[in-house]
């Protein structure tokens, strides 16, 4: 039983990947998923539609230049979006270097189980981080929080078996 989260009406996800575009099929899983998938050519169009959408999907090439040109343009028009990173499966080092960089998710770019799309939507939902904690408001509490107790730790003994 596959589960699918409803895509957010009106706000799109931006799907940037010069390399190919969305077949019908794609597309068919993405919206299965809840991706409702906005297909945007350059980064020009990125930073037009980013007040409208609530993420950014990238196709990453060999590097994570495309990553840091979208986070660029994305700062530049002030609009924080999470970026997701489709990298090529053979490319792990890539997909931790984005993920390094700031990426939200990094997926295969040969993964369309609808599954692998749904836990990223799920991401979505989840409150975003605030990067000025100062701007938030502050929660007063009346009666100090009495300090917890600790129980002192106990040496434990291990013993270490090396197979060689």
């Amino acid at each position: 039983m596959t589960h699918s989260v409803s895509p957010p009406p009106g706000q799109p996800v931006l799907w940037l990947d010069p390399q190919a575009a969305l077949s019908d099929a794609e597309r068919m899983v993405l919206h299965q998923s809840g991706w409702n998938v906005r297909a945007v050519p350059t980064l020009d169009d990125v930073a037009f539609q980013a007040p409208h959408a609530v993420a950014v999907v990238v196709r990453l090439s060999h590097t994570c230049e495309r990553l840091t040109e979208v986070q660029r343009v994305l700062q530049e028009a002030d609009q924080p979006l999470p970026v997701f990173c489709r990298v090529d499966r053979d490319e792990l080092e890539l997909a931790v270097e984005a993920s390094r960089q700031g990426a939200a998710g990094v997926i295969s770019a040969q993964d369309w189980k609808p599954q692998s799309w749904g836990r990223l939507v799920k991401t979505l939902e989840l409150p975003l981080q605030v990067s000025n904690p100062a701007s938030l408001p502050s929660i007063k509490n009346e009666e100090p929080t009495p300090p917890v107790e600790q129980a002192p730790l106990k040496p434990r003994r291990a013993v270490f078996v090396d197979p060689a």
